[in-house]
């Protein structure tokens, strides 16, 4: 939970394509196997979000890029809705500084109270 958390607030804190046309939407399987192939993306986290649809962040620890997909239930289509360049896995001794250091560019943008 706690790398989730450290995750998030990186995520959001990085280049971000949510809310812009042209989402790349196929079938999950093909996104996974692309996102292997041409940037050797793999799942780090998968999740279920409260709308039953399947969340998974992809990424490569070397080069540090990243993919965020959702699959709508029942059809197994997922949707690139974000991507981008700075993911980093967090140790657990390294997590209050990070959360310190990351929510503070947050506050600044008015994300958070």
């Amino acid at each position: 939970m706690r790398f989730f958390l450290a995750l998030v607030v990186l995520l959001l804190t990085s280049t971000s394509v949510l809310g812009q046309s042209g989402r790349s939407c196929h079938d999950r399987k093909v996104l996974i196997e692309y996102l292997y192939n041409k940037y050797l993306e793999r799942p780090i986290i998968i999740m279920v979000d409260s709308q039953s649809q399947l969340v998974e962040i992809l990424a490569n620890r070397k080069t540090s890029s990243w993919s965020l997909i959702i699959t709508t239930p029942g059809r197994n289509i997922g949707c690139i809705v974000s991507f981008g360049y700075g993911v980093k896995v967090i140790r657990q001794e390294e997590l209050g500084k990070a959360i310190r250091t990351s929510v503070s560019p947050l506050m600044k943008r008015g994300w958070m109270p």
